[in-house]
């Protein structure tokens, strides 16, 4: 499973509106990727690794009233972190 495709299950999982869709999957794709060239491997990334990355994730979508409620933020870092153990060990690349 590449990024492109974890990206596009988190978006799916977290339910928003299609008009926040496409801005939301480049923030999140961005995100994930300088995850990956930070922390290296994401087959190999620690539970604290995935956490920043949920965190970082969601800030880029506060940042753009994607999510504006903090029962939401919270929510959303769930979901992403589940998705990322779901999905980091088969990841290909």
């Amino acid at each position: 499973m590449d990024t492109k495709k974890i990206t596009e299950i988190i978006i799916a999982e977290l339910g928003l509106p299609e008009y926040h869709q496409h801005r939301a999957t480049l923030q999140v794709w961005f995100e994930l990727m300088l995850t990956w060239r930070e922390y290296g491997n994401p087959r190999v990334i620690s539970e604290d690794d995935i956490c920043q990355a949920a965190v970082r994730c969601v800030d880029k979508l506060v940042g753009d009233a994607i999510i504006t409620d903090s029962t939401e933020e919270l929510k959303a870092q769930d979901i992403i972190i589940q998705v990322l153990d779901w999905t980091r060990l088969d990841y290909i690349g």
